[in-house]
């Protein structure tokens, strides 16, 4: 209870800071949208909720089921009529939430070049990120040509200190050879 606690909280908290506001105020705002959905639901079965979608009543009604008693015996149980809760995303809510347009009804909107506002900051932020992405791309690129180029010029340092080695040893071993050379012809 204290983590679902703590999400309301940080609910709050961000709904705050995005109207500069206190987490207390908008946890009364936020609590009275509630209260009237809950109210609206219950006297007319269906809540539009602006910006969010469609919540709609759904009559389940009483039905018998088995179930085991404390016991373990199996017994006829009444479970009593209710209601359960749909809801329908709202087109624009589905749109921004996947940060584009992904619905059919923005699609034909596109087709018909009937945008709405939401439709055009969609596309603005669309595009500012496309911005960016390419950005870190290119930027990710440069690294990695980089790191190659990097690790290219490593192993020709490596190749060549072995090659400077090589060839210093060739030369001390001829340099040996060559004194030995001397040292049985001198005698």
């Amino acid at each position: 209870m204290a983590e679902h606690n703590k999400l309301n909280q940080e609910f709050y908290a961000y709904a705050a800071s995005l109207l500069e506001s206190k987490p207390e105020t908008v946890k009364k705002y936020w609590q009275a949208c509630v209260n009237t959905m809950i109210h609206i639901l219950h006297f007319d079965g269906k809540c539009q909720a602006p910006g969010v979608g469609t919540f709609r009543l759904k009559d389940r009604p009483e039905r018998k089921v088995m179930a085991k008693n404390e016991d373990g015996e199996l017994v006829e149980q009444i479970n009593p009529a209710w209601f359960s809760i749909t809801y329908d995303a709202n087109d624009a809510f589905i749109n921004n939430v996947n940060g584009k347009g992904v619905t059919k009804l923005y699609r034909q909107r596109v087709r018909e070049r009937k945008l709405t506002p939401n439709d055009l900051k969609l596309l603005t932020q669309a595009e500012a990120e496309r911005t960016a992405r390419k950005t870190l791309e290119q930027r990710a690129q440069e690294r990695m040509e980089k790191a190659k180029q990097q690790n290219y010029d490593d192993f020709i340092n490596v190749i060549n200190k072995k090659k400077e080695e090589y060839e210093r040893k060739q030369k001390e071993k001829e340099r040996k050879l060559n004194e030995s050379n001397e040292d049985t012809t001198s005698d």
